[in-house]
């Protein structure tokens, strides 16, 4: 009896002993599934299948986020721009070839580590492992130091202390931060950190994958010299910041003397690079660095028909005769998604094809222009042949996809969505001016409707004014009236008359006449000579 309860003692810590190592641990035969987390060993990091704030109703992905910080931060997403839709048949296992993959209700692989397995002498033997530094590792189950793939080397739109940017030598690939397509949606979007492709020591901005809009700067070895704020230590706050050059790859990385410290870079839906700090006693991140720090620098920051100010209490705002795309990213600080017409464009509306013209319309009825003065043009405008601000307004009236023309001795004309505006820009700086803003007729009421508006303007005005003076009238003769009355009629005792001061200031005519030298009253009304007394 006593050895059989020995056997399942031993039994029991065995399968104890694998629950603890499943709690941080993927392997053969233990997936993850909907509902399930893996924990890094201190507890700090935890991964599995979430839902973005503000993401897409039915859009599931696998991603790592701080564990004990009750606000969910995702630092990595695998699945980044394939969300699984059925999370309850998903999941994130070990594949057939060692690798570590996510698989779908239907089995399908929707994401793979796609590391080289061929050295492993059983390609099945491996496990994907979650550090307390936030790294998923995916090793050898017989030697967990040997990394066959690491997440780290993949980041998404955070780096993390002991993370890297780096670029291979060997295959010239640059590993970048890519930013979320939007807050809800963790595809990678347009904007991106990574180092200079020149080979520079620096780190670059970069839109779309090829306009350069912000750079650190020349790393000397102690700091950027385009951002001297980002030094190789600080004692005050204990980081560290390395950059690293080998044969087989050169990057940076950084790192903090105190492990608990909680901190990361992230490549943002505006565009800037935003260093983030939790507080523990607000419970709230603290954001402690951003780049650029002018938020008109970033390319598209406002989006389409969005209108880029800086200084002004929102970075962003819709031109006029336009509203925000998405209310709710608007609201949120997003503001990619841009701006769209409160009314449709006249000429829009009487043309089938993608080039019409506005012939045949009232000219009261057509599309008119509204005048953006000291705007930064936006990008790709277009030049043409016309001699004058009128023939180049016609030109642009002629052909529906025109947007927004400007002259200044030579015609520009915008199609499509309009990037890049910035208000408040001087019209003497390159590249900016008069803008005129095509918008619907609607929106800009003509010289008739402003005449009508200023006949009512004035006719109320003038109602208005006759009322004052009416009642400025009616007043001051009620106000005489009723001091006459008091004054004829209060009489005291034996006939003698009572008088208020203000009374004797209004029969003396403010004390000018002097009391008896006319006359005085007997108090009927009938004054009397001083001769007669």
């Amino acid at each position: 009896m006593a050895s059989g309860a020995l056997l399942l003692g031993v039994f029991l810590a065995l399968l104890c002993v694998g629950v603890v190592r499943a709690a941080d641990t993927v392997a053969v035969g233990r997936p993850l599934t909907v509902g399930q987390t893996l924990v890094s060993p201190g507890r700090k990091f935890a991964l599995g299948f979430f839902q973005p704030d503000g993401g897409a109703a039915g859009s599931w992905y696998v991603g790592i986020w701080y564990h004990n910080i009750a606000v969910q931060t995702p630092v990595w997403v695998a699945n980044r721009d394939k969300p699984v839709s059925d999370p309850a048949s998903s999941r994130f296992a070990i594949a057939p070839n060692g690798n570590l993959a996510l698989f779908d209700g239907s089995g399908s692989i929707v994401w793979s580590t796609s590391a080289n397995t061929s050295g492993i002498a059983n390609a099945t033997d491996t496990v994907a492992v979650l550090l307390d530094s936030g790294n998923l590792v995916l090793s050898p189950a017989s030697n967990v130091s040997a990394v066959l793939w690491q997440s780290f080397d993949h980041v998404g739109d955070t780096w993390l202390p002991g993370g890297k940017l780096r670029r291979d030598k060997r295959t010239g690939e640059i590993q970048g931060m890519f930013s979320w397509r939007a807050r809800g949606d963790p595809a990678p979007g347009m904007y991106a950190l990574q180092l200079d492709p020149s080979g520079a020591p620096q780190y670059v901005l970069v839109a779309n994958g090829t306009r350069e809009y912000w750079l650190t700067g020349n790393w000397t070895g102690k700091f950027f010299t385009g951002a001297p704020e980002v030094a190789a230590s600080s004692g005050s706050s204990g980081y560290s910041f390395e950059f690293v050059d080998n044969d087989e790859e050169s990057y940076f990385t950084y790192n903090f003397a105190v492990n608990s410290t909680v901190y990361r870079f992230v490549m943002d839906v505006s565009g800037q690079v935003k260093g983030w700090f939790w507080v523990e006693a607000t419970q709230a991140w603290n954001l402690v660095y951003a780049e650029p720090k002018a938020r008109c620098a970033v390319p598209r920051g406002c989006g389409a028909f969005g209108v880029c100010s800086e200084g002004a209490a929102t970075t962003c705002d819709c031109a006029r005769g336009f509203r925000p795309r998405s209310p709710a990213n608007w609201g949120s600080g997003d503001y990619i998604d841009g701006c769209v017409r409160n009314a449709q464009l006249e000429c829009a509306k009487n043309s089938s094809g993608s080039i019409g013209t506005a012939t045949g319309l009232k000219k009261d009825d057509q599309d008119k222009f509204l005048r953006m003065d000291g705007t930064r043009f936006p990008d790709d405008g277009r030049v043409v042949g016309a001699a004058s601000t009128g023939g180049c307004q016609t030109a642009c009236l002629g052909d529906c996809t025109c947007s927004a023309y400007a002259y200044n001795g030579s015609c520009f004309l915008w199609h499509g969505d309009l990037q890049n505006l910035q208000a408040g820009v001087g019209d003497d700086q390159a590249g900016a001016g008069s803008l005129y803003l095509r918008l619907a007729a609607s929106e800009l009421p003509g010289p008739r409707s402003h005449k009508w508006r200023n006949i009512k303007i004035a006719a109320g005005t003038l109602a208005i004014s006759c009322f004052v003076v009416a009642a400025s009238i009616l007043l001051v003769h009620t106000t005489k009236k009723r001091r006459a009355a008091r004054v004829n009629g209060l009489t005291v005792g034996d006939g003698c008359v009572s008088y208020k001061y203000s009374d004797l200031q209004y029969l003396t005519k403010n004390f000018t006449d002097k009391i008896g030298e006319r006359g005085f009253s007997n108090g009927t009304g009938n004054y009397r000579s001083s001769s007669d007394r």
